[in-house]
């Protein structure tokens, strides 16, 4: 994982919450066909959409996990699967480019205790980069992440209205 700029605690933080969801680093994988986009919001719930781009397909690999313990394992965590159609990846690969994602430091601005987190991970071919950002401001980068915030959304309207909660229940007999 890159070293460069990024606080050791932030650092830890972001690896546990991909190993806690069950997600790949991107920076040591293989070159593939796919470019890959990655977007996580650490909020509560924590969420995770990953973008895979084929010269064919699009589609996102949307996880959220409401608690995270200090190993990594995740409580209540669910993934849903969303056929992404070409405006999407338009506007996710414009925004690439409005907001100079590959020239973006790591960590740019302080960070506080009441707000979020959004990092924004892109292996294409042989480049890598990741940018992490304390509640975004009205800026290109904050458009970004709100394009795949909006792929999340989507992915679950089309999810069951059962509360999560409502698993841990005991099933009548």
């Amino acid at each position: 994982m890159p070293n460069d700029g990024w606080n050791a605690c932030y650092r830890t933080l972001f690896a546990i919450h991909l190993i806690a969801m069950g997600e790949a680093p991107l920076y040591a994988s293989e070159t593939t066909s796919a470019d890959r986009y990655r977007f996580l919001a650490l909020e509560k719930p924590s969420s995770v959409v990953t973008v895979h781009i084929h010269d064919e397909t699009t589609f996102a690999v949307c996880k959220r996990i409401d608690t995270i313990t200090a190993n990594g394992r995740a409580f209540t965590f669910a993934e849903q699967r969303l056929e992404l159609t070409k405006y999407d990846r338009k506007t996710i690969l414009v925004n690439v480019d409005l907001s100079g994602f590959w020239s973006l430091s790591i960590d740019g601005e302080p960070h506080g205790l009441d707000g979020f987190r959004y990092v924004v991970e892109a292996k294409v071919g042989d480049r890598y980069n990741v940018v992490d950002r304390w509640c975004p401001k009205n800026d290109a980068f904050a458009k970004l992440c709100q394009s795949f915030l909006s792929i999340h959304d989507r992915a679950w309207t089309y999810q069951s209205k059962t509360p999560w909660w409502s698993r841990l229940l005991p099933t009548a007999k």
